[in-house]
């Protein structure tokens, strides 16, 4: 008889599923830093805190687009598939970054 395997969220294979961070800052028409480099294939968790007391819409621009409501004051995520190299805009209203996939930072 085979001992069955027990809970605890793991993935098929024994491996866990990895996401790599992706954070960035708004205050008004700034978003920092300027470029977030991730590897490519692997989902990130895009964060976005608004520090300037407004709300804000973030979209960020990869194989779609997609949009990242964020409360005044908080922070809000979410989990982007992995994605192809490439450098990816994130924009909210005039601010603007760079998520860098499969290259280096600058």
């Amino acid at each position: 008889m085979v001992p069955k395997p027990r809970g605890g969220g793991a993935v098929p294979g024994g491996q866990r599923a990895v996401r790599v961070p992706a954070t960035f800052t708004l205050r008004g028409s700034r978003l920092s830093p300027r470029v977030v480099a991730i590897p490519p294939f692997l989902a990130a968790r895009v964060s976005v805190a608004a520090t300037d007391g407004r709300a804000h819409a973030v979209f960020i621009r990869a194989d779609r687009t997609y949009r990242l409501s964020v409360p005044a004051g908080k922070r809000a995520s979410f989990v982007l598939p992995g994605q192809r190299p490439g450098r990816y805009a994130i924009v909210a209203g005039s601010a603007r970054a760079t998520l860098a996939v499969g290259t280096e930072n600058g």
